[in-house]
């Protein structure tokens, strides 16, 4: 409840300040929990990003932002802060948490904001993929087009979801992780090249656009089909602890 009056709180602001398209934004998950990438170059990307997506979005940010004067704020829009310098096994309980729940989490993997030449990406940190990994969650990817200027649009890009699953077979180990991770810069820099071409390349973009309609209809299909298997294991969950009680209530008797 604290979540949504924040976000429509923000969500004006953002929109007049930092005008975005977010193109393919049918890629995003409706239900179910999701690991959303992007890559990172201001302080307002979490605001812009957070603004497009109307599910709640939990966020990690450094641990330093927690203790500041906007610490209030940011934890009721989702921040969680996380030590950067000293990662704990409770903050990796606090993520998994999240994801256990079902709910989403946005995560910017370069770990800090590319303050050079915005138009490449910094090396990936291991943290998405660990996250992903463990909390066996697909990665969203996004990629934004430029620094964001005010009252300028803006554009972000995001990509077909990293299936988790590909990996399902593999030990979770330093191997698979760098492993993900390695797709997940390649995936990056993938959307980042993209995203030009449709901004700079006309007859690209009218390619894109036709493209960009099947893989629509394709993307419906299978996020109804998630909703549907999201609900039958809530269901069975709840039959399961229905039936536990009705035997403990046997046993008394």
């Amino acid at each position: 409840m604290i979540y949504r009056f924040f976000w429509w709180v923000l969500y004006l602001p953002v929109r007049i300040f930092w005008p975005t398209r977010m193109i393919n934004k049918y890629n995003l998950k409706k239900r179910g929990r999701s690991i959303v990438i992007c890559t990172h170059l201001s302080n307002a990307d979490p605001f812009i990003v957070g603004s497009h997506i109307y599910r709640k979005c939990n966020y990690i940010m450094k641990k330093e932002l927690s203790e500041g004067a906007f610490s209030f704020f940011l934890k009721h829009f989702g921040g969680v802060p996380i030590d950067r310098n000293n990662f704990s096994i409770e903050s990796l309980r606090t993520v998994l948490g999240i994801l256990n729940k079902e709910e989403q989490l946005l995560i910017f993997p370069e770990g800090t904001r590319n303050k050079g030449d915005e138009d490449s990406i910094k090396e990936v940190k291991n943290g998405v993929a660990m996250f992903s990994l463990r909390g066996k969650s697909d990665i969203i990817p996004t990629a934004m087009y430029k620094r964001p200027k005010f009252f300028k649009m803006n554009y972000v890009l995001v990509g077909k979801p990293i299936k988790i699953e590909d990996y399902a077979d593999m030990k979770i180990n330093k191997e698979t992780i760098t492993l993900v991770s390695d797709r997940i810069q390649s995936t990056l820099e993938e959307l980042k090249n993209e995203l030009h071409l449709i901004r700079t390349d006309k007859n690209y973009r009218k390619e894109f656009k036709l493209k960009s309609k099947a893989e629509k209809q394709a993307a419906k299909l299978q996020n109804k089909a998630e909703v549907k298997e999201i609900r039958r294991k809530k269901k069975e969950i709840k039959l399961r602890k229905r039936e536990a009680k009705r035997i403990e209530r046997l046993k008394r008797s």
